[in-house]
């Protein structure tokens, strides 16, 4: 291979896996998908194939390969340890459980999850710059994509004289709640764009009003638990720099960064009040979107509490080897089965 082409090589093979879980983003947030099954088991089946041709690219190409390999040589001893082993035990723990194909399709899925953040992560370490631009370029574009068609389904529904709700918009999600997930990996990295394009100052403008759009659409979909912890997020980052930075310059990215997710949170407030009182001064009904953000009871654990004390008593049972991988719903009654029990830890547990 010519210097040349070497050179190409390195510039575009990195992007192929990043660029992949950006498309099945992009594909499954702003557009509707049928496979022929639910909207939640196709996007099953796109994240499987996306996770397949992402470990591919690090299977075939040498040079992410071999990245591929510094990064777990990199990895401390005790996470080399660790992480087989905790495979091995869900494995274990699905052959033993009443239903091994769908707990072993579990185990599956995590490890693939793991095996391509491996190889995106050698992709990255191959042209951290390209990689870096692709992703916060993607993230802004899926922002706002998705911003512009959430405003279509409020325009839509003014004009049909009906009331949006959290269960009325989002609809290329199954649940309003993944709208959340997505929102809380994503909303902090909207930033990332002016920060790998540092000459672009307007790029900071850009990426407030992005992030403002999210910051609105979040509240609005009544999700306690995203922003919650997101709010805790900025005030304990914000505690931190003041504690470890107070002489240093107002110019540090970390202050500038902290300043302009405060502004896209204040943007959001507003954008979120437009969105739930315009209507009325239009002369509409605005009850149900009251009822599901501002109105909503927050003493109300919405049956999590028997959730986790279910989760528990099936760890007290089986503290061996757990029940089985994905299987949490096996443990309650047929007419009330939650896939999982709401909290990480006792999913591992």
């Amino acid at each position: 291979m010519t210097e040349s082409k070497a050179s190409k090589t390195n510039t575009y093979l990195p992007l192929i896996a990043p660029g992949l879980l950006l498309l099945f983003l992009l594909s499954t947030s702003i557009r509707p998908i049928s496979l022929g099954y639910d909207l939640y088991n196709d996007k099953r089946i796109l994240e499987i194939v996306t996770l397949i041709l992402v470990n591919l690219t690090g299977l075939f190409f040498v040079d992410i390969r071999k990245r591929l390999y510094q990064c777990w040589q990199s990895l401390p001893r005790i996470i080399q340890i660790a992480i087989p082993s905790f495979f091995a035990l869900g494995t274990v723990s699905a052959l033993r459980s009443s239903y091994p194909l769908p707990a072993l399709a579990d185990v599956a899925n995590h490890l693939s999850m793991l095996t391509a953040g491996l190889v995106i992560t050698s992709s990255y370490l191959l042209n951290p710059k390209q990689v870096m631009r692709l992703v916060a370029s993607g993230i802004v574009l899926l922002v706002f994509l998705s911003s512009f068609i959430e405003l279509i389904g409020f325009i839509t529904h003014w004009a049909s004289g009906l009331q949006p709700n959290s269960h009325s918009m989002y609809i290329y999600f199954a649940h309003p709640r993944f709208f959340n997930q997505i929102q809380s990996w994503l909303l902090p990295l909207i930033f990332l764009l002016p920060l790998v394009y540092p000459k672009k100052h307007s790029l900071w403008t850009l990426s407030i009003v992005a992030a403002g759009c999210w910051w609105g659409l979040l509240f609005f979909s009544g999700g306690r638990g995203s922003s919650l912890g997101l709010l805790i997020a900025l005030i304990l980052s914000t505690g931190i720099w003041f504690y470890k930075n107070k002489r240093n310059s107002g110019h540090d990215f970390n202050i500038i960064f902290i300043r302009s997710l405060s502004i896209s949170l204040a943007l959001g407030i507003c954008l979120f009040t437009l969105l739930i009182y315009l209507p009325g001064w239009l002369g509409l009904d605005t009850s149900s979107s009251i009822e599901r953000t501002i109105g909503r009871d927050l003493s109300t654990s919405m049956g999590r509490f028997s959730i986790w004390s279910t989760a528990l008593t099936g760890f007290y049972e089986n503290y061996w080897f757990g029940i089985g991988p994905g299987l949490y719903s096996c443990l309650t009654p047929a007419d009330y089965y939650p896939a999982h029990p709401h909290n990480g830890y006792l999913q591992i547990l």
